[in-house]
């Protein structure tokens, strides 16, 4: 099942989708989404949930994941 989770108040990402270990990233400046394969969707999911309720920037914890390798792009 694929779960969307709208992103307000980021100049950088405007939608992060999961699905089937998968996760689907819009940036807010294309329609398109990018998909990344990631090593533990689940840990992302949650890590996501936590810079959200905190108020963090979902971009850099993006980048961040981008370029330790959590998220590959597919």
């Amino acid at each position: 099942m694929k779960r969307i989770m709208l992103i307000s108040g980021s100049s950088a990402i405007a939608a992060i989708s999961f699905n089937e270990g998968n996760v689907d990233i819009q940036y807010t400046t294309n329609d398109k989404a990018y998909t990344y394969a990631a090593k533990n969707p689940s840990k992302f999911e949650t890590d996501l949930q936590g810079v959200l309720d905190s108020k963090e920037s979902v971009g850099r914890f993006v980048s961040n994941a981008r370029t330790s390798g959590e998220l590959t792009l597919v």
